[in-house]
């Protein structure tokens, strides 16, 4: 995480991207591996836009449950990013397994909305 951010703030964010990554993938069952994933999945989807690479990475984060922090706004963000990506069924069921997590989720409905609109 820490050269990853240095890349960032050098403004070298693909790179840090790729740092993120390949990280993830060298021990993905490292206690980190959650917070790394969700701060590629930012990375990914507020300054690459690369929405798949997002949502992959949200996914991740939800897979392990970790941290338990973030878990609930990567589902979200995750739904943000099909959103995004325009794949429109795979971010109706990404809102549907929100809604099943966090049955008194506060953004579903605006999900399902940027959903309907686009």
């Amino acid at each position: 995480l820490a050269e990853a951010d240095r890349l960032r703030g050098a403004g070298r964010s693909a790179e840090a991207a790729d740092v993120l990554e390949r990280s993830i993938r060298a021990d993905p069952e490292h206690l980190g591996a959650g917070l790394a994933a969700f701060t590629l999945g930012r990375l990914a989807l507020d300054v690459l836009d690369q929405p798949d690479r997002a949502a992959a990475a949200f996914a991740r984060v939800i897979e392990v449950d970790s941290p338990s922090g973030l878990v609930e706004n990567a589902y979200v963000r995750r739904a943000e990013a099909l959103i995004r990506a325009g794949r429109r069924a795979d971010a109706a069921a990404a809102i549907d397994a929100y809604e099943r997590a966090y049955p008194r989720g506060r953004r579903a409905a605006s999900l399902r909305e940027r959903l309907g609109s686009r």
